[in-house]
């Protein structure tokens, strides 16, 4: 291998011509191989840099060299279809590109600048599925480094290992932040299972972890929520758990939601739930008092005491599971002698009170109807009040009748037997009728009670055939009157 100074051949004496020839020949041949370039240059001139062992070419204006993309030695050959276009390198078109103007490389495609400006300096392209295999021994480990400047240090790296089957991450330029073991399971940095540790000894101290939610990462980042999960406090080795939902107001997040040892959920407003063991559960304000109360196959209660479950005298309110609504009392039963107010499932109302009034309906700023009763949907009798009366209403409507005669007054009236009697329960006396004497005079004013069998009467009922005997009175006394004057000669 050669260069010359020239490719002159310079007049002279036959042996020194035939040496500046060879001479000459000898660089043609060798591609004007050396250390150093040639002393005279020509435009697109070949020298093989051997320093370098590197392949030059002399540009057309014969004022710079052009390295080719490839080492020129014994040993190397240049590759099929490799061409150089640019300064950029090309493998059959698309195989493989390197675009040495922005320092990209891409395999499958010639166009890398095209692709997204971050993740663009290696790309792989393939039209149907596509991806990169990193093939190392059956013990070894296969590795995706990040590095933040020329240097050994790996501030993030993905790892394989082949030998335990386990994939790894490092972040901050520490291993196995995650790990994601040959099972499957995810673990933390001390190997563990990822519950995530709370780091707290076996003693009394209160540990905890959390994820915290942060806004855009602009220069008012700021912490919105947090999901907080710790050891309640005191609980030792114990397994007492605890878990905060905690959201931000304008200020640092504060409890939303709390879950304590898988019983108790307190809420922020006020809400409270509680498990004791038989599924009760219990909504109440945090600082104790009333409550609603339910447990699993029994009624919801509204509870007026801070103590938990609660079945006593201070459930004020409860929804059985029959559907009855009671108020003041937990009995349900139509004739116990216990306070409170039942409505019944079965469309009834029920109000007990030892003493003073058990019903009070007040109408106010006008006259008018107070309560109503239909029967079938059909309006049959009211009670009205005014200012000084209560009136009570039945149906009288003449629309509603067929006449088939006159009322009986005296034939009637004079079959009634009233009497003066004791009451059995009380002892107090009182004047009446016997409800089965009536029933055989004036059956309509008689019913019989459906529940315990004992005989009610309708005293107003007795109304129409008194006004028909006082009628009856007033025709006989005008009658006696008109006598005795035709007697006196009047």
């Amino acid at each position: 291998m050669a260069n010359v100074a020239d490719y002159n051949v310079a007049n002279a004496s036959g042996a020194s011509v035939r040496s500046d020839i060879n001479n000459i020949l000898q660089a043609v041949v060798t591609l004007n191989s050396g250390t150093s370039e040639p002393s005279t240059m020509y435009p697109f001139m070949i020298w093989v840099d051997t320093t370098n062992n590197v392949v030059k070419m002399r540009n057309g204006a014969n004022d710079a060299w052009l390295t080719m993309p490839f080492a020129m030695n014994a040993s190397d050959t240049a590759p099929a279809g490799l061409t150089v276009s640019g300064g950029d390198l090309t493998v059959d078109t698309s195989t493989f590109k390197v675009d040495i103007t922005n320092d990209l490389v891409a395999v499958g495609t010639s166009s890398p600048s095209s692709y997204n400006s971050n993740t663009r300096n290696f790309v792989i392209r393939d039209s149907g599925n596509g991806g990169m295999t990193i093939s190392t021994g059956a013990s070894s480990s296969g590795f995706i480094a990040f590095n933040n400047g020329e240097d050994t240090t790996l501030e993030g790296l993905i790892q394989y290992n082949h030998s335990t089957n386990a994939l790894s991450f490092r972040t901050n330029s520490v291993d196995d932040r995650l790990v994601i073991d040959s099972s499957g399971n995810l673990k933390n940095t001390a190997g563990t299972d990822l519950y995530h540790d709370l780091f707290a000894d076996s003693g009394t101290d209160q540990g905890s972890a959390s994820l915290r939610f942060y806004t855009d990462g602009s220069s008012d980042n700021q912490n919105v929520a947090t999901i907080l999960m710790q050891q309640e406090s005191g609980g030792g080795s114990q397994q007492k758990g605890e878990m905060y939902f905690q959201v931000s107001d304008n200020s640092a997040p504060a409890t939303a939601l709390q879950i304590l040892n898988n019983k108790a959920i307190y809420g922020r407003s006020g809400i409270y739930s509680y498990y004791d063991g038989s599924n009760h559960v219990a909504i109440r304000g945090l600082s104790g008092g009333n409550y609603i109360q339910y447990g699993s196959g029994t009624a919801l209660s509204f509870v007026a005491i801070d103590t938990f479950p609660n079945s006593g005298a201070s459930t004020k309110m409860t929804l059985d599971t029959s559907g009855n609504l009671l108020v003041g009392t937990t009995d349900s039963e139509t004739y116990s002698n216990v306070n409170g107010v039942v409505s019944a499932a079965g469309g009834y109302l029920i109000a007990r009170r030892s003493s003073g009034v058990s019903l009070i309906q007040n109408r106010y700023n006008s006259e008018g109807y107070i309560t109503y009763y239909k029967y079938s949907g059909t309006t049959v009798g009211s009670v009205s009040v005014s200012d000084g009366a209560t009136a009570f209403n039945t149906s009288s409507d003449g629309r509603l009748k067929d006449v088939t005669g006159e009322a009986k007054g005296l034939e009637v009236i004079n079959k009634l037997n009233p009497v003066s009697f004791n009451w059995k329960s009380s002892g107090k006396s009182a004047q009446g009728m016997i409800a089965q004497e009536v029933l055989e005079v004036m059956p309509e004013c008689v019913i019989k009670d459906g529940e315990n069998d004992y005989y009610q009467m309708d005293y107003s009922k007795l109304v129409t055939p008194l006004v028909k005997a006082v009628q009856e009175q007033q025709e006989q006394i005008e009658k006696l009157k008109q006598e005795i004057n035709e007697i006196r000669g009047n």
